[in-house]
C-alpha cells in the first residue's frame, strides 16, 4: 500500500475554519476602531469650533454669541461668518467625517451661550455636547 503525502479534507477545513474565525475578529476589531476615531475626531472638532469661538468673542470683547432668535437655521450660518471674518480663527469649519454633515451649534435664549453638538456619535450612546454655560 502506497501512502502519498499530503493533508486530508478535515485538516484543511480546520484550518479553513481558524482562519476565518480570526479574520472575522479582525474585520470587526478594525470596524470599531474605526469608529472609535471618527467619534474622538468629532469631539476634536466641537473643541476646535468651541475655541474659535472664544477667541473671536475675546478679541472683539462681545458678550453675546451669533444668535438670531427669528431663524435658528441661521445661526449656523452667522457662526461661520463670525469665526470666519477679517481675523481669522479656525480655517475651515469641521464636518462631520462620516456624513460629511454641519455640526449642530443653538445658542442659548439670550445669546450669552451656546451649545455645540453631534448626534452622530456612532459608539458611545449619548449624543455629544459641548456647552458654553
Amino acid at each position: 500500500m502506497k501512502r502519498t503525502s499530503g493533508f486530508t479534507l478535515v485538516e484543511l477545513l480546520v484550518v479553513i475554519g481558524i482562519i476565518s474565525a480570526l479574520v472575522l475578529l479582525g474585520a470587526t476589531n478594525w470596524v470599531a476602531q474605526q469608529q472609535k476615531a471618527r467619534d474622538a475626531r468629532r469631539k476634536a472638532d466641537l473643541e476646535q469650533i468651541r475655541a474659535a469661538l472664544e477667541m473671536y468673542r475675546s478679541a472683539y470683547n462681545v458678550h453675546s454669541y451669533p444668535y438670531d432668535p427669528a431663524d435658528l437655521n441661521q445661526s449656523y450660518n452667522e457662526l461661520v461668518t463670525a469665526i470666519e471674518g477679517d481675523t481669522k480663527y479656525i480655517k475651515v469649519i469641521p464636518v462631520d467625517p462620516k456624513s460629511k454633515n454641519l455640526y449642530r451649534y443653538t445658542p442659548g435664549v439670550t445669546g450669552r451661550t451656546y451649545t455645540l453638538s453631534s448626534n452622530e456619535m456612532e459608539r458611545e450612546t449619548n449624543p455629544y455636547n459641548v456647552y458654553n454655560p
